[in-house]
């Protein structure tokens, strides 16, 4: 049996306005809606799901193959089969997250001397690396205002930045997401082979994708622009974490000092 519509013939059932065409003029809702069913509940899943992977899939490999030029042309208006931007850094950083939870308590337990460190000491690397994510995300403005005042002149807008800056946010999750196997095979052992590993990819993608993004527009020095936008962006992300992470561990346990 065929489903049936829930808008009165010529109304749209969103805003009510009179429509004769395949499309709200008002609020831009389909007019053709139905009844929710088992078949209406199927469609949406399948649609939502296979909509979110292939949003997520293009972006990852457009950001791990050339993400300079994938960026440029998602700013210049080429934006149908990317996932958006904000919600992209939102989802790896919250996967991110989820991940650390697990694994930075089996971290902390594998430190050398660990046992003999100040709690406010330890409380404070666990709120660091259980809150990176989240840390890097209120860092996110700042490191945009950074990149734009390297790249001033060439022609993007701050807000243009912050997403170039969500993008590449996204990109270092999903690297910072490969240390936790090490960190499962081999405790903090991994964790501490993997990190000049990450910091040497966090400052190499960063680079690459803006030396990509403002190709032929930042003049001879772009090299050194991106070099020095990344090492600001890091150091940002380093004094708003710590600032936070202090801030939180004070008010939780007492002084640091």
């Amino acid at each position: 049996m065929a489903a049936r519509s829930t808008a009165r013939r010529g109304t749209c059932a969103n805003c009510g306005h009179p429509v004769a065409q395949a499309f709200c003029p008002t609020c831009g809702q389909r007019t053709d809606t139905q009844r929710i069913d088992g078949h209406y509940l199927w469609h949406e899943l399948q649609h939502g799901l296979f909509h979110v992977d292939r949003g997520i899939l293009f972006t990852l490999r457009e950001l791990f193959t050339r993400p300079g030029h994938s960026i440029r042309e998602f700013l210049d208006g080429k934006r149908v089969r990317h996932f958006k931007p904000l919600a992209f850094v939102v989802i790896t950083a919250g996967v991110y997250s989820f991940l650390s939870t697990w694994f930075t308590p089996s971290m902390l337990a594998g430190l050398p001397g660990g046992g003999r460190m100040p709690p406010q000491a330890l409380a404070m690397l666990d709120f660091f690396n259980k809150h990176y994510a989240l840390l890097e995300l209120a860092s996110l403005p700042l490191v945009a205002a950074a990149s734009w005042v390297y790249f001033r002149k060439a022609g993007r807008t701050y807000a243009e930045h912050l997403v170039a800056n969500s993008f590449l946010a996204g990109q270092r999750y999903v690297v910072s997401v490969l240390q936790f196997p090490l960190l499962a095979l081999f405790g903090i052992k991994g964790a501490l082979l993997a990190a000049p590993f990450l910091m040497l990819s966090y400052a190499g993608l960063y680079t690459w994708g803006f030396m990509q993004l403002f190709q032929g527009k930042a003049g001879r020095f772009i090299f050194l622009r991106a070099v020095m936008a990344a090492g600001t962006g890091y150091v940002l992300v380093v004094i708003v974490g710590m600032a936070i992470a202090i801030l939180w561990v004070t008010r939780a346990g007492g002084s640091m000092l």
